[in-house]
Formats: structure tokens, sequence, C-alpha cells
């Protein structure tokens, strides 16, 4: 990890300008954080790019694919929300984990793990909000750290 003061607003915009090349959907700015908060900015656009390229994953061609920062107090919610396939409230924790997939997943099992981790490693979590046939918004939650917080 390398954090540095980043500016949210500047790393939300070129995110989502990086995941619109993932796949034919309809991506939209959900939500625009204005702050000046002290992460690793190249890890966790890897992460929110993982969770992009999940979105286009498990969603129809043309369906919509939402993007946002928001400060919620001493927290930043980075999130990607789709109208995809959506997760079993069952498997929410499993996906998590290194090398386990949802009922309804292929592939390796590693990307929400890798989320998770870049999560963890800036103090936070991932959450899952998600509704099976609907769609899902998965945030990263870490905490605000400023420059003066060392």
């Amino acid at each position: 990890m390398q954090p540095e003061a980043t500016d949210l607003a500047r790393l939300t915009d070129e995110t989502l300008v990086k995941a619109t090349a993932l796949g034919p959907r309809h991506w939209v700015l959900d939500e625009l954080a204005e702050a000046e908060v002290v992460l690793d900015p190249q890890r966790v656009a890897q992460a929110w790019l993982q969770l992009a390229a999940n979105a286009v994953r498990f969603s129809a061609d043309g369906s919509t694919v939402g993007l946002g920062s928001r400060i919620e107090g001493n927290q930043v919610r980075l999130w990607v929300r789709d109208e995809g396939a959506g997760i079993d409230p069952a498997d929410h924790e499993r996906v998590l984990r290194r090398f386990e997939r949802g009922s309804a997943a292929g592939g390796s099992g590693l990307g929400l793990a890798i989320v998770a981790a870049i999560a963890r490693a800036h103090g936070g979590r991932v959450e899952i909000e998600s509704e099976r046939g609907r769609g899902s918004r998965i945030s990263m939650v870490v905490p605000v750290r400023t420059e003066e917080d060392g």
C-alpha cells in the first residue's frame, strides 16, 4: 500500500472512464464525493474496476451500471451497482473469501476477495446489497483519512 492525498472526485471520474471499456453498458455516475482523502489510489482503482468487471459479467448488454462515491460521516463509500443476476443472501460472506464463488457464478473466485483485501488494508470493509434477479450494489467502505491524520 502506498497511501497518498487523493482527490476523490477525480479518482471517481477516472475510474468511471476506465470502467466504460469493460462492456457495453449504460454507465452512469450515481454520486460524486468532493473531498481529498488519504488512500492508495492505484489499489482502490484496482478494486473499484474489479467491482465494475463483476457488474459487467453478471448483467446484460445495455443494462445500467452505476458507480459512485460519497462521504458518510467519517467513512468513504465507493460503490458499483448493476441490474444483473444479484447474489443470493446466503452467498454474501462466501463470495468475499478467496477461491469462493456464489452459487450462480463461474470464474476463479478471486475478484471480490481482492476487493475485500484492499478494503481491509485501508481499515475498511466490503458491503453487499443485492436481490436475486434485480442486481447488486457492492461498496468498499473505508475510514476517512486526511493528511493531518498522518
